[in-house]
């Protein structure tokens, strides 16, 4: 009995020495400093690609290759930029719209689009090179290595298909 009072006493005592005062919590926060910005950034170029995006919450981000920029909007509208001067290369628009961002590899684009297909567009004219079914939601933009694409789908497949 006495061990299990000590080990009472002892942990209000901690406890009181942790838990914050009342003036504590009443006390006002220290007005922030000023930060110098270490950079002074000037917008080169913007270009409105439509929708951008929407309810499905899919992660569409840009992928630059050399001078290019490839981006996609998840209406299924897919661009090429110059990533010098925002200048429009080429523009096309896929059916059925477009779930994972657009990846880079042997000189082709790939996106997914919501209905679990993968596309591959010329990277020089966005004229449609294949479409494969993959069978479910692409979850992410395909990762490109030595001419194999690798896909993750919505029910937790990892698929590696020849670029060819």
């Amino acid at each position: 009995m006495n061990k299990l009072l000590a080990v009472l006493c002892l942990f209000g005592v901690i406890s009181a020495c942790s838990s914050p005062s009342e003036e504590d919590l009443l006390r006002e926060p220290l007005e922030l400093q000023g930060i110098a910005p270490e950079a002074k950034l000037k917008k080169v170029w913007q270009y409105s690609l439509g929708k951008g995006q929407d309810d499905s919450y899919s992660e569409l981000q840009p992928f630059v290759y050399g001078g290019t920029l490839f981006a996609a909007d998840s209406s299924g509208r897919v661009v090429s930029l110059d990533k010098r001067t925002g200048k429009k290369n080429w523009q096309i628009t896929l059916k059925g719209g477009i779930q994972s961002g657009v990846a880079y590899g042997s000189n082709t684009v790939y996106v997914g689009l919501r209905q679990g297909v993968l596309v591959a567009l010329a990277d020089d004219s966005g004229a449609e090179k294949w479409r494969n079914d993959i069978g479910a939601e692409i979850l992410a933009p395909a990762a490109v290595a030595r001419g194999i694409v690798i896909v993750q789908t919505l029910n937790g497949i990892v698929l590696g298909l020849s670029a060819d």
